[in-house]
C-alpha cells in the first residue's frame, strides 16, 4: 500500500512541476504584450463609385483623342487589407460596349493608403480603345491614380461622407453601399 501511495504522490507532484513549468514557458515565449490590436476601422467595407477628378480621355482610332465615360463602379477593402475596386466605362465612339477596368492593391492602415498591385484587368473595350497603351494609361491613371513614372502609394480619406482615393492623377470618390 505504501508503495502506490509513494507513486501516487510523486504522479501528482510531477504533475504540479509540469503544469507551472508550462506555464511559465507560454508566458515567457507569448507575444501577448508586444500585440497591438488593429481595430476594423470604418474604411474597411463595400463601396460604389460617385465621381472624379481625372480626365478620361485616351488615345482613340486615327489618333484623335476618345473620351471614355465612368457608368458605375465598386470598391472593397477588406478586414484582411485586400482591396478591390473597379470601373464600367463607354468610349464616345463606342457607346453601346462598355469596358472594365480592374484593380488591386493592399490597405496599409498606419498610413491610410493603398499600395496598388502591378495586375489589373481590362476586359470589353471596344477595338479603338482595346490597344496596350491605352490599358497602360488606365492603370496609371485609375489603379494607381498617378502620373506616368509615378510610384506613390494612393492615398485614402474620408471626406464629406465619401471615401477618396487620391494621387497625382486626380481623385476618386467612393460612397458607402
Amino acid at each position: 500500500m505504501k508503495g502506490r501511495i509513494r507513486w501516487a504522490m510523486f504522479t501528482a507532484l510531477l504533475s504540479v512541476v509540469l503544469a507551472v513549468a508550462l506555464g511559465v514557458a507560454a508566458l515567457t515565449y507569448s507575444d501577448e504584450e508586444k500585440a497591438i490590436a488593429t481595430p476594423a476601422g470604418p474604411i474597411e467595407g463595400n463601396y460604389a463609385f460617385a465621381s472624379t477628378t481625372i480626365a478620361t480621355t485616351v488615345p482613340g482610332a486615327n489618333g484623335t483623342p476618345s473620351a471614355l465615360t465612368i457608368t458605375g463602379g465598386r470598391l472593397s477593402i477588406g478586414g484582411d487589407s485586400h482591396a478591390f475596386w473597379s470601373f464600367e466605362m463607354q468610349s464616345a465612339a463606342s457607346p453601346a460596349r462598355t469596358g472594365r477596368v480592374s484593380c488591386e492593391g493592399t490597405f496599409v492602415r498606419e498610413t491610410h493608403t493603398i499600395r496598388p498591385e502591378p495586375r489589373f484587368g481590362f476586359s470589353g473595350f471596344p477595338p479603338e480603345a482595346d490597344r496596350r497603351e491605352v490599358q497602360d494609361q488606365l492603370y496609371t491613371m485609375f489603379c494607381a491614380v498617378t502620373r506616368p513614372g509615378s510610384t506613390e502609394n494612393v492615398s485614402v480619406q474620408q471626406n464629406a461622407g465619401l471615401l477618396q482615393l487620391s494621387g497625382a492623377a486626380g481623385s476618386i470618390s467612393w460612397r458607402r453601399e
